[in-house]
């Protein structure tokens, strides 16, 4: 689906997206603290799930609007 870049900048500005976004960005957060408390404890399995969910995260937060006819 392709959306114009004012269409995601109201998306992105909507009050319920900065709500989601700043869930997000808590989650993440909590997942810092559980993957220092993991590796800490030496549970580098637990660690590496944690991570990878902070990239997931990451790349959610980081999200920006890109023009298919510029890509």
């Amino acid at each position: 689906m392709e959306i114009s870049r004012e269409e995601f900048s109201d998306w992105k500005s909507n009050a319920v997206t900065q709500h989601v976004l700043e869930v997000l960005n808590n989650y993440k957060e909590d997942y810092l603290h559980a993957m220092r408390a993991y590796v800490k404890t030496g549970d580098s399995v637990s660690a590496a799930r944690c991570e990878g969910t902070i990239e997931g995260l990451e790349q959610l937060l980081e999200i920006e609007y890109s023009d298919p006819a510029e890509d």
